[in-house]
């Protein structure tokens, strides 16, 4: 949970640092900072907690080999 609730900055920060890779956010509310235009615009991937282990890995897995 960021103090301020703007995960956004955060977000972008973390894109232009690593040259755009894929961002998983892990959220229990979805509209929680900004994310919710990200998910629609495809800029971010998300997953509502609690998630499983194997839910986490299945994500990874697949915005790897799209990035491949």
């Amino acid at each position: 949970c960021l103090p301020d609730g703007d995960s956004r900055p955060v977000i972008d920060h973390f894109r232009a640092a690593t040259r755009r890779r894929p961002v998983v956010v892990c959220s229990g509310y979805l509209d929680a900072g900004g994310v919710l235009a990200g998910v629609e615009q495809r800029e971010v991937s998300f997953l509502q907690k609690p998630f499983a282990l194997n839910d986490l890995l299945a994500e990874v897995t697949r915005l790897t080999r799209a990035g491949q």
